[in-house]
């Protein structure tokens, strides 16, 4: 640790929240998770003065790590489907689909999901909802809000949402289980 990244420990929800310090804005930092199961994680990040996203990681199960090829981890499919979705630049095999008119759903009493889009990948889709927080309280988005639709990986791009803000929430899910 040399002071360029702060960690914050959520033991109670398994989570790990690690910021960058100031000053080191377009410097790559090179982040290593082990979980408790002994899986490792490598991550290559360089820091901006944009909103935070976060990024869940799941185990893998056995019939998926059966579907992907030997060439493509997971962990790299699951990168590359996260940067094609903020990039905005949607190239082969990936595809998006507009939903219109889909009811908006409500995942705690005062937080609401409104589909808005799906995009599809050979081995993910990824269902891309505005999250609204209709209440008077400000709240912290954290993965078991989404627990029902079983994700491999949420992207959103702030964790805190104040009262009657928005933000958008990017589930990855295992093509099939959508």
């Amino acid at each position: 640790m040399d002071g360029r990244l702060s960690f914050e420990l959520d033991e109670m929800n398994g989570q790990v929240f690690i910021t960058p310090t100031p000053g080191t804005e377009g410097n790559s930092l090179l982040i290593t998770i082990t979980t408790e199961k002994g899986l490792t994680h490598d991550f290559r990040v360089k820091p901006t003065r944009r909103p935070a996203e976060a990024i869940l990681l799941r185990p893998k199960t056995q019939g998926f790590q059966e579907e992907v090829s030997s060439s493509d981890s997971y962990q790299e499919l699951i990168l590359e489907f996260i940067k094609a979705y903020i990039s905005g630049v949607l190239k082969e095999p990936y595809k998006s689909v507009v939903l219109y008119k889909r009811p908006s759903e409500k995942i705690e009493p005062e937080l609401t999901l409104q589909p808005l889009r799906e995009i599809h990948s050979p081995q993910f889709v990824g269902r891309v909802f505005h999250l609204k927080n209709e209440g008077e309280a400000t709240l912290l988005l954290i993965p078991h809000q989404f627990a029902k639709f079983k994700p491999l990986a949420i992207v959103f791009s702030t964790r805190v949402l104040k009262p009657l803000a928005q933000t958008e929430v990017l589930l990855i899910l295992k093509r099939g289980e959508s």
